[in-house]
């Protein structure tokens, strides 16, 4: 049994951590005699079982403790919606971004390699093969002349990890390869190039420029610029008839003179008919 008084009250309220709350609760049930030493009673055993507190008991600051198994309510749902001309831009920025990692810009961190001194014979297919023994190589390009095709002897390496482009470095800078010391080493972040690695994905084939030149040469012209490629070669034809007879030299030939005037007498007849 409980007995009322000031320093007689339950054991298991002393093994017991009360809440902040019930602590002026349990001076008024000290202080309240029988009645008050029944409530204070129920209100260890309560704690004791982990139960919450009734509205009677638990007064002001259960009404303000929120139950730990409520969950808040759901936060409203709010759609947005972009306009046409935002939308539009947001396309065009995707698109430009792929597009740049598709000419080739570097990824950066530490996992770009320059190497140098490349000796002859060790291309493309050579170094990719040589350079997966260290780990994934995502990207290769070795320099070419652009109308020969030939090596310049230098090349960028794009590892998928910084840490195995750094062991790549330190092995096999100054390495002796045939007879030539390779440079190897880490290119930073500051240093790299949007088209460092432009055209890595596919063979290096070199302009021909023979070819392009026979293509403008023979090109179907307009008659604009028939007109004034006729006008520019007479010109031309003047002046170093000019030439010639200024240095003494008494030299006559038809040239294109003659062939713009015979051409013009054929158009006469074909004319006339």
């Amino acid at each position: 049994a409980v007995r009322a008084g000031p320093l007689c009250w339950p054991r298991a309220a002393t093994s017991t951590r009360l809440p902040s709350g019930w602590r002026r609760r349990l001076s008024v049930a000290m202080a309240g005699g029988q009645g008050g030493a029944k409530k204070l009673k129920r209100s260890t055993k309560a704690v004791a079982a982990g139960e919450a507190p009734s509205k009677r008991a638990s007064g002001k600051s259960a009404a303000k403790a929120k139950p730990a198994s409520e969950e808040p309510p759901p936060a409203e749902r709010i759609d947005m919606v972009v306009d046409a001309k935002t939308a539009a831009s947001i396309t065009q920025r995707i698109k430009k971004r792929a597009a740049s990692a598709d000419k080739g810009g570097p990824s950066g961190s530490g996992t770009v390699l320059y190497l140098g001194h490349i000796p002859h014979g060790f291309y493309e297919e050579q170094m990719r093969g040589f350079f997966s023994q260290f780990g994934d190589v995502t990207r290769l390009r070795l320099a070419r002349n652009k109308k020969t095709g030939a090596s310049k002897h230098y090349a960028f390496v794009e590892f998928a990890h910084a840490e195995v482009a750094s062991i790549v470095a330190q092995a096999m800078n100054g390495y002796l390869m045939f007879t030539k010391i390779l440079v190897c080493q880490v290119v930073p972040d500051e240093q790299l190039h949007p088209n460092m690695f432009k055209g890595s994905g596919k063979p290096f084939t070199p302009v021909n420029r023979l070819k392009r030149e026979r293509v403008a040469h023979n090109k179907k012209r307009t008659a604009d610029e028939a007109t004034a490629l006729e006008k520019k070669l007479l010109a031309g034809e003047r002046k170093k008839r000019r030439k010639l007879e200024a240095a003494g030299i008494d030299y006559e030939f038809g040239g294109y003179e003659a062939a713009v005037a015979q051409r013009e007498k054929k158009r006469k007849r074909a004319a006339s008919a």
